[in-house]
């Protein structure tokens, strides 16, 4: 099951915790466990941008338990290879350190696990640093992205995945 945070037209609706609620609630209705892991989206790196995110942890007919944070940063664009152009070229993520810090102490504050999405392998590295200096801790939830279609990661392939993997048995204790 899909939902969206639309108001059932095209228009985003991200920080609409109503929006989400009803969504999750529906989802309950129909035979969904409250224990599957889920996290609504956001359209900024900011504590104004996930305020949405702590009414519903604050909910208790919600109970949501986790916040996506993709850190570091990236050309997040899809390319064209049949017109060689990339879809929307000026589309960068950017997540400083600092904001990271920030977003884990936010989630600390309101009972929230991390959902560390990662694209690229340096992006592990950033979650060891982020361990050694307490900003989050084990066991970390981690997302690591993999294309296809777009140039950024690597593509969906086991040596990669594995390569992911390596890294992630060199970060932990």
């Amino acid at each position: 099951l899909i939902y969206l945070a639309r108001n059932g037209r095209i228009e985003q609706r991200w920080r609409d915790a109503g929006i989400y609620r009803d969504a999750i609630l529906k989802m309950r209705q129909k035979g969904v466990s409250r224990e599957l892991p889920w996290y609504p989206t956001y359209g900024g790196l900011d504590r104004e941008s996930f305020g949405h995110i702590a009414t519903l942890a604050a909910d208790p007919e919600i109970r949501l338990g986790m916040a996506a944070i993709d850190i570091g940063t990236d050309n997040l664009n899809d390319y064209d290879p049949v017109a060689r152009r990339f879809v929307d070229s000026n589309t960068v993520k950017t997540l400083s350190h600092a904001a990271a810090e920030d977003l884990f102490a936010y989630c600390r504050e309101h009972g929230l696990r991390p959902y560390i999405g990662v694209f690229e392998p340096g992006h592990v590295r950033h979650v060891g640093a982020y361990l050694d200096k307490g900003w989050i801790e084990p066991p970390i939830v981690l997302k690591v992205s993999f294309s296809d279609f777009a140039p950024f990661g690597l593509p969906p392939r086991a040596p990669f995945a594995s390569m992911y993997g390596e890294r992630i048995d060199m970060m932990l204790p």
